[in-house]
């Protein structure tokens, strides 16, 4: 290991250590030195001015003493200046000898101290590097060496520790490499991991839809399976109650009232048909500030005419159907209600709002349980007409219009029973077209036929309501009276007798035919009252025409 032992840089630090302690004591020497210098210059000034004082005294006396006296100012000033000169060799001498013994000092010291110094930065930077074997050397017993010693005893326990913790290190080391392979297993063990989970979320995510999609389906179809049970207890409610009806003007109210409950959100009504005026005319209507109905021919409802189901698409029902002329705004959807040809009414649905939009599977609800209503209606209606039709044929006369002997012989016990309960007369005119077997032989059946018609026309629009007027046979007809006395019953047979004599006239080719009547009437009170009451009224007849004819006649009672 080599040192520069002189090196300036090496040195700069102890030498200014030792200037400044070489200053701190030269400067002392330097102040006696001035100081000691003033007091010769001083001491000098003072001799020459003691002399020049005397001198300026004695002057006035004699110039030879002066001279002496200046002579010895030279003299003393001269050995003033002597030792004055050898005060500063001696300073001089003095001060160059203690200047050289602190450069050696200084030098001398500074060898150590740089010597140490270089020792230990060597050693310090061998111990920086990783090497903690280099070593201070030890060659005196000095303060350096205590510090030296102390700094290699720590060395080596540094070492030691470096040792340790190397050792420490390389099994970490193992440990880190095992740690590094686990955590690189770790690793793929989590992204493999992660994989699964966004697989497994994709999963669940696509399952999630499709049971929200199942579910919504599940929830609509929920929805439509209460509507379509509503629907289904509703209409088979109007089944029932269809079945039970007995008028057909019945059928249009249960209709429209299951109408109003299946279509509550709506407006609407049902138009019955009207065959002797040709008009529809609303029967039942539900939520009135929607479309309101009102009477119109049937030529101008475009579902009747085009006999189809109508909605506001429909370009041709906006221009004919004054309803949706009205609200042509409004949605709607109309059936028309017929059978075989035969007009029966329209049912519509109609949106109560202006410019509501209503969801198509909406309106096809609506659609599929009107048509369900109309079915049933219709199938009422149909089963109705056809009761009362085979009711009137088995109870009527179909060439008069009048009620048959059947229908008659159960009507008289019913009043004849209702006339004793009540306690009241009943009457009876029977009466028949006089000689008419010689008018048809004259003008054929068919003129026959014309005239017993036209006399059924005419007692349905003379006579009361409650009178039961019946084709008792052939030319022969009865009425029974209910609550008639006998002085109303001749003018009731009379007013018979007119009329028929008087208003029943028939063209036939190119002759006005005209026919008379014979009448037998009788009354009795409820006390006399019983089923022989048409036998004598016969007899009554019988007299009628026995006495000429074109005339009435009564029994006694």
């Amino acid at each position: 290991m080599e040192f520069k032992k002189y090196n300036p840089k090496n040195l700069s630090f102890v030498l200014k250590i030792f200037l400044g302690f070489f200053i701190l004591g030269i400067i002392p020497l330097i102040i006696h030195f001035v100081y000691t210098m003033n007091n010769f210059d001083y001491v000098k000034n003072q001799v020459t001015r003691e002399i020049l004082s005397k001198n300026n005294l004695v002057s006035e006396q004699n110039n030879i003493q002066k001279k002496e006296i200046e002579k010895t100012i030279e003299l003393g000033e001269k050995i003033i200046f002597e030792q004055k000169i050898k005060f500063r060799n001696y300073f001089l001498c003095i001060f160059f000898t203690c200047l050289a013994l602190f450069i050696y000092l200084s030098l001398k010291m500074s060898k150590r101290i740089v010597y140490f110094t270089n020792q230990m930065e060597f050693v310090l930077k061998q111990a920086k590097n990783g090497d903690y074997s280099a070593r201070v050397k030890i060659d005196s017993e000095d303060e350096f060496s205590k510090i030296g010693r102390a700094f290699n005893e720590m060395a080596g326990a540094l070492s030691k520790a470096r040792k340790k913790e190397l050792e420490y290190l390389e099994k970490k080391k193992k440990v880190n490499c095992v740690l590094k392979k686990t955590v690189k297993k770790r690793i793929a063990a989590e992204k493999s991991l992660l994989e699964n989970q966004k697989q497994l979320e994709n999963i669940v995510n696509e399952r999630t839809d499709a049971l929200k999609k199942a579910n919504q389906s599940l929830v609509s179809t929920i929805r439509e399976l209460n509507s379509n049970r509503r629907i289904a207890s509703i209409i088979s409610k109007l089944s029932d109650d269809l079945y039970r009806c007995t008028d057909i003007d019945e059928t249009f109210i249960v209709a429209g009232e299951a109408c109003s409950e299946l279509f509550s959100e709506f407006s609407g009504a049902v138009l019955g048909y009207d065959e002797k005026k040709g008009f529809l005319k609303p029967v039942y209507q539900w939520n009135s500030k929607g479309v309101l109905h009102g009477t119109l021919p049937v030529k101008k409802c475009p579902a009747m005419l085009y006999r189809t189901n109508l909605n506001k698409d429909n370009e041709k029902s906006k221009a004919l159907c004054p309803h949706i002329q009205r609200h042509d705004s409004r949605d709607f959807y109309c059936v028309p209600v017929f059978d075989m040809g035969e007009n029966i009414g329209v049912i519509s649905v109609n949106s109560i709002k202006n410019n509501t939009e209503i969801s198509e599977r909406k309106w096809q609800e609506v659609k599929t349980a009107l048509c369900a209503v109309t079915d049933y209606f219709k199938a009422s209606f149909i089963n109705l007409s056809l009761k009362n039709r085979l009711k009137i044929e088995s109870v009527q006369d179909k060439l008069t219009g009048l009620y048959n002997r059947r229908f008659m012989e159960i009507s008289l016990k019913k009043e004849i029973s209702r006339a004793k309960r009540t306690d009241t007369y009943l009457g009876v005119l029977m009466f028949d077209v006089d000689f008419f077997k010689r008018f048809n032989d004259r003008f054929g059946h068919e003129a026959g036929d014309r005239i017993l018609s036209e006399i059924g026309k005419w007692l349905l629009n003379n006579l009361r309501k409650e009178d039961i007027i019946c084709r008792y046979g052939g030319e022969e007809f009865l009425v029974i009276l209910p609550g008639i006395n006998p002085e109303n019953l001749e003018s009731k047979a009379e007013l018979v007798r007119k009329g028929v004599e008087n208003d029943i006239r028939i063209k036939y080719e190119t002759q006005l035919l005209s026919v008379t009547v014979s009448i037998g009437g009788c009354c009795l009170n409820a006390e006399h009252l019983n089923e022989s009451i048409v036998s004598m009224a016969d007899n009554a007849l019988y007299k009628a025409k026995q006495s000429g004819r074109n005339r009435a006649r009564f029994c006694e009672s």
